[in-house]
């Protein structure tokens, strides 16, 4: 199977994507000593369309400041658009959105709420109306707005809602609605934060710390964005692709790096670091063919040797069990090849290689989410302090059938969470 169809299955995926949008709350500015080369300037923009599409083209590329710049620089052509006209207030939200992303959260909150009087069916708007009331400290209005909004809305923002809750000290609220943010997407390191403050602040000193030390060894994840978003800032789209796919292969989440490292690809067919990383990781699921096909074509260096030696012997290897994987699944597509790598998954336990053995579960349960057998692979593998969410997000497809709906809701039930409420919560 070539890297290109691993992409293709990759791309079909329907469960978190590793590339969510992200939630309202303070962006990364770009440094105000790096070089002039490397910032966008906004040259004069004559129509509130092109004030708004510059501006949004600028906080794209992490300039927050500059582009509030774009659109406080424009007032006398924003002073003649009609004030309830979609543009004027589309402008009044962006600004508003980068005003929260500055930390000036009180003059965020006046103007989002002539937008959302405006435009009642705004939900945007209310989404960054409630973050503004939050990190303003008024709890009661932020958690009075996030509770208007609709149940997909709502779901995509229950960080900020959960805490909202634990600030006005509504703790067993807080632990469903943060637990249930958690099931949904157990990548989403501020949540472990959030939950963990919540049980500390429920005398709950040791089960606090279980999350708060996964949140803290999740350092290098975000030492890498911040990398990945200094390449972007600099212009290098793919090279920043090709870092968050090593975070990602590093905290054992291979279905995202192959996805992150295609989509390099795409921006750059050139990156010869990213073929030696789709290389690897074709080796560990079985296919050194493609490892090598992948190869053979590039410029010989000392790490594309090394990458290619280490995939010819794994292609002639024999007698062990990575050599079975390889020949039970040579020409099957991944997504038919599951029950051979949940074999795999067993044999690597059994050689006590458990990360290993943690991350094939996890991407035979990326791969073929809901199914009984990889949803009992990641129970199994899975459980170290701080692994119970990555358990309930493999058990959330099955949670209305016996025997996982009761297992589901007593791995909730430890943690102070309604089993009842997260699940209304979920999709």
């Amino acid at each position: 199977m070539r890297l290109a169809a691993c992409a293709a299955i990759a791309a079909s995926a329907t469960l978190p994507s590793c590339e969510r949008s992200r939630p309202p709350g303070p962006a990364p500015e770009v440094d105000p000593a790096a070089p002039t080369s490397s910032r966008i300037s906004a040259p004069p923009s004559s129509t509130p369309e092109e004030i708004l599409r510059r501006s949004n083209d600028l906080a794209r590329s992490h300039r927050i400041a500059e582009a509030l710049r774009v659109i406080e620089e424009s007032r006398a052509t924003l002073q003649a658009t009609p004030a309830g006209s979609p543009v004027a207030l589309a402008l009044r939200e962006k600004e508003a959105q980068l005003l929260v992303n500055l930390s000036r959260p009180r003059e965020a909150a006046s103007i989002l709420e002539e937008v959302v009087r405006a435009s009642p069916q705004n939900e945007s708007g209310r989404v960054w109306l409630a973050t503004a009331y939050a990190e303003m400290g008024d709890g009661a209005r932020a958690v009075d707005t996030f509770e208007t909004l609709g149940v997909a809305t709502l779901a995509d923002n229950l960080v900020a809602y959960g805490s909202a809750l634990a600030a006005l000290g509504q703790i067993p609220a807080s632990l469903s609605v943060l637990s249930a943010s958690l099931v949904r997407d157990p990548w989403n390191e501020p949540g472990y934060l959030q939950l963990g403050r919540a049980l500390a602040r429920a005398g709950r000193a040791d089960a606090a710390e279980v999350f708060l030390r996964r949140y803290r060894s999740s350092e290098p994840q975000r030492q890498a964005e911040q990398e990945a978003l200094g390449l972007e800032v600099n212009g290098q789209m793919a090279r920043a692709q090709h870092r968050r796919a090593r975070a990602e292969r590093d905290r054992g989440r291979l279905f995202e790096a192959m996805e992150l490292e295609n989509r390099a690809l795409r921006l750059d067919p050139s990156l010869g670091d990213a073929y030696v990383e789709l290389a690897r990781l074709s080796v560990f699921l079985g296919r050194p063919d493609d490892a090598i096909q992948a190869l053979s074509p590039l410029p010989r260096n000392e790490v594309v040797a090394a990458a290619l030696e280490d995939s010819r012997s794994a292609a002639a290897e024999s007698g062990t069990p990575a050599a079975a994987l390889r020949d039970r699944t040579r020409g099957k597509p991944l997504s038919r090849s599951v029950p051979e790598l949940l074999e795999r998954v067993a044999s690597l336990a059994a050689e006590n290689r458990a990360e290993d053995a943690r991350r094939l579960a996890l991407f035979a349960a990326r791969l073929a989410p809901g199914r009984v057998e990889t949803a009992a692979a990641m129970v199994t593998q899975f459980q170290l302090p701080g692994d119970v969410f990555l358990r309930l997000w493999a058990l959330s497809p099955l949670r209305a059938q016996d025997p996982w709906s009761a297992s589901f809701d007593t791995e909730l039930g430890s943690l102070g969470a309604d089993p009842e409420r997260v699940r209304k919560l979920l999709p």
